[in-house]
């Protein structure tokens, strides 16, 4: 399979995991806000406005698949750099999606999502396409997928891992997926 259909097919399995972990597209974003008994549209009595924010805004769906904040540079770095000698010592670079890049003679790209994901969830996923068969996945009892890279998906995690000018980057990739994920359990 080449590089580009491998890329393609990973976006569909980060399309479908996406679609699983968020209830199959049933989440709504904004404050819930009760009806009029009427059915005219009409805010009752002590109903929000909505968009405010506040103490019962609704978690921030932007980061990922999940509502929990990725780990930072500096928590991934310890983890990331022993395992790619090739970074030359580069230091970490923040993405706007909250990951973490290195630039080196290895390109690596890491965002970790602490996020409870549900065991059913991740059976599902099992089914699902790109899956990556490898004992360390099952032995976390997650379910690593190939995106152009891995995307590991653990009931506390989900990280998606790139890595490129390794001569293996896909084994690269799942390696650092991997180390994160155990950084990262609880």
């Amino acid at each position: 399979m080449t590089k580009v259909a491998r890329v393609r097919w990973g976006a569909v399995a980060v399309a479908v995991g996406a679609f699983a972990l968020a209830g199959c597209g049933d989440q709504v974003q904004g404050t819930a806000v009760a009806a009029s008994p009427a059915g005219d549209g009409a805010v009752p009595d002590g109903g929000a406005s909505g968009g405010s924010g506040g103490a019962d805004a609704p978690p921030d769906m932007s980061l990922g698949f999940g509502s929990g904040e990725t780990l930072g540079c500096d928590e991934l770095a310890p983890v990331v750099e022993p395992m790619v000698p090739a970074l030359d010592g580069s230091s970490p670079t923040a993405q706007p999606t909250g990951g973490c890049m290195w630039r080196g003679a290895t390109t690596v790209s890491v965002t970790a999502t602490p996020e409870k994901i549900d065991p059913e969830v991740l059976d599902i996923m099992r089914d699902g396409p790109g899956v990556i068969p490898d004992p360390r996945v099952d032995a976390l009892g997650g379910v690593a997928m190939s995106t152009g890279g891995a995307a590991l998906v653990t009931e506390w995690a989900q990280i998606v891992v790139v890595a490129f000018g390794s001569g293996d980057d896909d084994a690269l990739s799942l390696d650092v997926a991997l180390a994160v994920a155990d950084h990262m359990k609880p």
